[in-house]
Parts: structure tokens; C-alpha cells; sequence
């Protein structure tokens, strides 16, 4: 795995208060997270690599539907900044 795959993963587990143990790139999101999550994810993103990540692109983010999903979505977002 690639050390921005894992930035990101961390980004998202730190959010969901989530340990290594529980990450399973097919876990349904919505079964751990909901809307709000996925925001403040994006959000703390934004915030840590200096992002602007726009509200279409948030609004495509929440039709991800398995963390695996949401992480190939965002990782090109991030660029080479993770």
C-alpha cells in the first residue's frame, strides 16, 4: 500500500474512531458512518493538506458506498500532498 493510501486511510479512521483492525476496504460506510462523517472527513482533508475541495465533488464523494470506494475517490484529490 502506498503511503498516501495510508495517510488517507488514517485520515478517515481517525475521524470514525476507528483502529487498524476494523479497516475493510469493503465495509459498507453508511453501516459505520453517516452523511455528516463523510463531510467532516473531507473537511479534516482540506484542513490538513491545505485542500478546497468543491460541494459537487463532496456531493460525489457521499455516493461512495465501501470505504475502498471512498479512498480510490479521494487519494486522487489529495495529489502527491499526502
Amino acid at each position: 500500500m502506498h503511503n498516501a493510501e495510508q495517510r488517507l486511510q488514517e485520515i478517515i479512521m481517525n475521524q470514525l474512531a476507528m483502529d487498524e483492525s476494523q479497516w475493510d476496504p469493503d465495509q459498507q460506510l453508511f453501516e459505520i458512518a453517516d452523511s455528516l462523517d463523510l463531510v467532516e472527513i473531507i473537511t479534516d482533508l482540506e484542513a490538513e493538506l491545505s485542500l478546497d475541495i468543491d460541494d459537487e465533488t463532496v456531493g460525489e464523494a457521499l455516493r461512495c458506498r465501501t470505504f475502498g470506494e471512498l479512498t480510490e475517490f479521494l487519494l486522487p484529490l489529495t495529489g502527491a500532498v499526502l
